[in-house]
């Protein structure tokens, strides 16, 4: 875990989604997307409590619907 700050890596699948981890050990799921010019991060849920698999499924329909 990193002493200060998040870390993160970013899914080579799915581009944008990326999973952070904090100094407290909580892991998270993370959607970054520009919607009107600015950076937005959204969050999906925890892990473990859901799979990559199962955060890929629930982000694609958000990606979609910020690119309209």
């Amino acid at each position: 875990m990193p002493q200060k700050g998040r870390r993160y890596c970013y899914d080579t699948k799915l581009s944008g989604l990326a999973i952070g981890a904090g100094p407290s050990g909580i892991k998270a799921f993370i959607l970054y997307r520009k919607a009107n010019r600015k950076q937005e991060r959204i969050k999906i849920g925890r892990y473990p409590d859901r799979t990559v698999d199962e955060t890929r499924t629930q982000a694609w329909p958000l990606i979609v619907d910020i690119a309209r």
